[in-house]
């Protein structure tokens, strides 16, 4: 293991949110918007031979949809037959402020991306989110399922939602309505006092995993971010998904991920993916999987805007089923 390169970012560019495919010999990076070049980039998009070097490939929504305004955060793609794609990325709207996820198709899985004229979730389904104003169906990520052998979309924004999407992964199923599936914990978690988000799900030995990102990514004031990744499982797709410390006999931390765990100055890991293959996450020759995340420098400014720059940290789930870092 290649501990000097996960140690430092894989880039110098600024990389939020990252969210890796894999497409054959090719891999697939998007993330959040950026300024590169002093241009706006709304979806950048990148594409390694092995997951570590990138090289740049250019914007997948060179332009926004006529109801969106900006903020354009954390898309997911996935490929759902031979060359026909799927990503989905929340945009926040013109007329009420609100950030929600829209459904975007290529044949191309880099470029060529057209976008529905329509959020995916409509206004009326909008929901006022905990200790924020305004709504927020942020952080969208697709999810196959091997046991309904479906296409899900998991979401965050104050609670963890999940909604079977119909057979062509063009909308959601028609008669499903979204289910909560994880609400915060504020009282027992104080990270989860602000709010969870950026969820991801795998399936791996029979069970639902659930990781996701809690706390809060930028200063407030003198105080530090405290953005953590954590984690909870379940039998059963819709749930009940119970974290390490809610069972039994487990000495596994909630906190997958926290800046204690990382090197060189470096805070508040966050807002994660997995390397993805036909629905399934990959894991490399020595049974590691890579999780892709963002951190920032330590020793930013409060007053200044964080940078948030990609890593990617080794794990592998352990005897009794939960994911643990892998040393390092």
């Amino acid at each position: 293991m290649d501990k000097e390169r996960s140690m430092k970012p894989l880039m110098t560019l600024e990389v939020p949110d990252p969210k890796v495919v894999i497409d054959g010999s090719w891999w697939f990076l998007y993330s959040t918007q950026i300024i590169l070049s002093s241009k706006h980039v709304n979806v950048p998009t990148y594409t390694s031979r092995n997951g570590v070097d990138w090289v740049y490939l250019g914007d997948s929504m060179p332009e926004l949809p006529a109801w969106g305004r900006g903020d354009v955060w954390a898309p997911s793609v996935c490929k759902v037959v031979t060359d026909e794609y799927r990503m989905c990325v929340t945009v926040r709207s013109k007329d009420e402020g609100s950030i929600r996820p829209v459904l975007g198709r290529s044949n191309i899985i880099s470029q060529g991306w057209k976008y529905s004229n329509l959020p995916l979730i409509p206004s009326h389904r909008l929901r006022r989110n905990y200790g924020k104003k305004g709504n927020r169906e942020i952080d969208p990520d697709f999810f196959y399922d091997p046991i309904t052998k479906r296409w899900w979309l998991v979401w965050g924004g104050g609670e963890i939602k999940i909604q079977m999407m119909n057979e062509e992964v063009t909308d959601f199923e028609p008669g499903t309505r979204p289910q909560v599936i994880l609400k915060p914990d504020p009282v027992r978690c104080k990270s989860e006092a602000y709010w969870i988000e950026a969820p991801t799900l795998t399936f791996f030995d029979g069970l639902y995993n659930l990781t996701y990102s809690a706390g809060v990514h930028y200063w407030i004031g003198d105080r530090k971010p405290t953005y953590v990744i954590k984690q909870a499982r379940g039998m059963h797709l819709l749930g009940p998904y119970f974290r390490p410390s809610e069972t039994d006999n487990c000495d596994v931390s909630d906190y997958l991920l926290t800046g204690s765990h990382l090197e060189g100055g470096w805070i508040a890991p966050g807002h994660h993916s997995f390397p993805i293959e036909n629905g399934r996450v990959v894991f490399d020759e020595q049974d590691i999987l890579w999780c892709y995340h963002h951190a920032i420098p330590g020793y930013i400014s409060p007053r200044g805007k964080p940078i948030f720059y990609m890593f990617r940290y080794p794990m592998r789930f352990g005897e009794d089923g939960w994911l643990q870092r892998v040393k390092r």
